[in-house]
C-alpha cells in the first residue's frame, strides 16, 4: 500500500515542483546570477563560473521535465504490476473482467449511500454500478497506450523541441545560462503539452482505480471509513490533477498573448520608423525634412497606443481565461489535499457546501473560455499583417485547441453519440485518454509552428527585451 500511498502526493508535488520552477526562473534572469563573463573570464554572474551541470540544474524546464519523466514511471509501474500483473488487464473478456471487478464492488448499502449523497455520479443499486463501470477491451487497450507509451513520446517531444531552442542561443559553445525573452516565452508554451499529458495519464489511472475499486487511497483505510468516502477522495484527486495542468496552462497561455502583444508592438515600430525614413528620403525643398518630422512626432504615439491596445485587448482576454483556470485550479487541488496526511482536514464533511460549487465553476469556465477564444480570434484576424513574420497561424491554432481541450471536450463527450450512453466513470477515463493523445499531437505541431531556428527570435527579442523585462 506505501505505492497506492505515494502516488496520492505526486500531483502536489508537480505543483510544487511548477512553483519551485517559477522561482528559479526569475532567480537565474537577475544579471548577478546569469550575466556572460568578459571575454578575458572576468566578471559576470556567478553562476556563469559554474560548471555546465550545475548550470543546467537551475534551469526551470529541467525541473519541469525531470518531474515530468519521474511521474510517468511511477504511474507505468503501478500500471503495470498492479492491473496488467494483478488483474490480467488486457487477457479477459468483458463478462470475466466485469465478474472479478464484482469483488471489489460496494455492498447494496454503500451503494445507496453513495447515490443519496451524490445521485449523478452513483446509480441506486449494484446492477447499474455493474454497466457504469464496464470496461471494454477497447477501452482498456486505449488506456494502456495512453498511459506509458504516449505520454512519454509527448514529454519526449517537449523535451528534445527545448533543447533545439537552447541550443540556438549557445554563442562560442557555451551553454545560454538565461534564454532570451522571445525564446523564454516561446519555452514555457512548448512545455504545455508535456505537463497536461503526465497530468491527464494520472486522471486516466486513477479513473481506472475507481472502476475497479481497487482503489489507490487503499492506504488511508483508518482515515477512510465508507466506501462513498474513498471513492469521493479518488474523484476529487482526479479533478485536482487536472487542475495542476490547467493552472500551468494559465501560466503558459498569459506569456504566449504578452509575447503577441509585444511582437505586434515593435513590428509596428520598425514598419512606423521605416515608413518615416521614407518619407525623409522623399522630403524635398527648404523645412520639408522639419515638417515630416513634425508629422510623425504627432501621429507616432496614436499609431503605437491603437496597435498596444488591440495586444493589450488579447492579454486581458487570455488572462481571464487564466484566472480562472488558476482559480479552479486552486480550488480542486485544496480539496484533494486537505484530506490527507498532514492535513487529515475532512472539507467535505465539515463544509459540504464547499464541495458543492461544480456548476459554478463550469460556468465560469464557460464564460472565460469564450472570452479567451473571441480575443485570440480577434487578434489573430486584426493583426494577422503585424504577425506574419512569426507564422501566427499554426501557433494560434495550438493555443486554440488547448483552449478547447481544458473546457469544451468536458461538453462534447456529453453531446456525441458513440459516447452519449457513457457513464461519469467511463467518460472520465476515455477523456484522460483521448487528452493524451491530442496534446501529443499538439507537441508534434509545435515542433513546426515553433521552428527553433527562426529568425523572429533574435529581431524581436532586440526589440522587445525591454517592454517583456518590464511586463515581469
Amino acid at each position: 500500500s506505501s505505492l497506492c500511498v505515494s502516488t496520492m502526493y505526486q500531483a502536489f508535488v508537480l505543483f510544487l515542483t511548477l512553483a519551485l520552477a517559477g522561482i528559479l526562473r526569475k532567480y537565474v534572469r537577475r544579471g548577478s546570477v546569469s550575466d556572460p563573463p568578459a571575454k578575458n573570464g572576468e566578471g559576470g554572474g556567478w553562476l556563469s563560473h559554474k560548471p555546465f551541470w550545475m548550470q543546467l540544474c537551475m534551469q526551470y524546464y529541467t525541473w519541469i521535465y525531470f518531474m515530468c519523466i519521474y511521474l510517468i514511471l511511477r504511474q507505468w509501474w503501478y500500471m503495470y504490476f498492479t492491473f496488467c500483473v494483478q488483474w490480467d488487464f488486457l487477457g479477459q473478456s468483458s463478462d470475466d473482467f466485469n465478474g472479478l471487478q464484482s469483488q471489489y464492488w460496494p455492498t447494496a448499502d454503500e451503494m445507496r449511500e453513495a447515490h443519496d449523497k451524490e445521485p449523478s455520479a452513483y446509480p441506486s443499486t449494484l446492477d447499474e454500478w455493474s454497466d457504469d463501470v464496464l470496461m471494454p477491451m477497447w477501452l482498456r487497450w486505449l488506456a494502456v497506450v495512453a498511459q506509458f507509451p504516449t505520454n512519454l513520446v509527448c514529454v519526449l517531444i517537449c523535451m528534445y523541441h527545448t533543447y533545439q531552442h537552447v541550443q540556438q542561443e549557445e554563442v562560442n559553445g557555451r551553454f545560454p545560462i538565461r534564454l532570451t525573452q522571445t525564446r523564454d516565452h516561446a519555452v514555457q508554451v512548448i512545455a504545455l503539452p508535456a505537463i497536461y499529458a503526465t497530468m491527464a495519464g494520472k486522471g486516466g489511472l486513477r479513473a481506472i482505480s475507481l472502476m475497479l475499486g481497487e482503489f489507490m487511497t487503499s492506504g488511508w483505510d483508518t482515515e477512510l471509513t465508507t466506501w462513498f468516502k474513498k471513492a469521493q477522495m479518488e474523484s476529487n484527486i482526479y479533478e485536482s490533477e487536472y487542475k495542476v495542468a490547467e493552472i500551468y496552462e494559465a501560466w503558459a497561455l498569459t506569456r504566449f498573448a504578452k509575447l503577441c502583444a509585444f511582437v505586434v508592438a515593435s513590428m509596428e515600430a520598425r514598419m512606423a520608423s521605416r515608413k518615416m525614413e521614407q518619407a525623409l528620403a522623399a522630403a524635398a525643398g527648404p523645412g520639408a525634412g522639419e515638417k515630416v518630422m513634425a508629422v510623425w512626432r504627432e501621429q507616432q504615439p496614436r499609431i503605437l497606443k491603437e496597435k498596444q491596445l488591440m495586444g493589450d485587448l488579447m492579454v486581458f482576454g487570455i488572462s481571464v481565461f487564466a484566472g480562472v483556470n488558476a482559480a479552479v485550479g486552486l480550488y480542486n487541488v485544496a480539496l484533494g489535499l486537505l484530506p490527507q496526511a498532514p492535513f487529515k482536514y475532512d472539507v467535505c464533511g465539515f463544509h459540504p457546501e464547499w464541495c458543492d460549487l461544480g456548476l459554478f465553476w463550469q460556468g465560469c469556465n464557460f464564460v472565460a473560455s469564450l472570452v479567451g477564444l473571441t480575443n485570440i480570434v480577434m487578434f489573430e484576424t486584426k493583426m494577422h499583417e503585424a504577425l506574419h513574420n512569426i507564422r501566427p497561424g499554426p501557433k494560434f491554432w495550438g493555443v486554440k485547441l488547448l483552449v478547447m481541450i481544458s473546457f469544451w471536450q468536458q461538453i462534447l463527450v456529453h453531446v456525441l453519440p458513440v459516447v452519449r450512453d457513457f457513464s461519469l466513470q467511463q467518460r472520465n477515463l476515455l477523456i484522460s485518454c483521448v487528452t493524451v493523445i491530442e496534446v501529443t499531437i499538439i507537441a508534434g505541431v509545435h515542433v513546426w509552428a515553433w521552428e527553433p531556428k527562426a529568425d523572429w527570435y533574435k529581431q524581436e527579442s532586440e526589440l522587445t527585451e525591454p517592454l517583456l523585462d518590464s511586463a515581469e
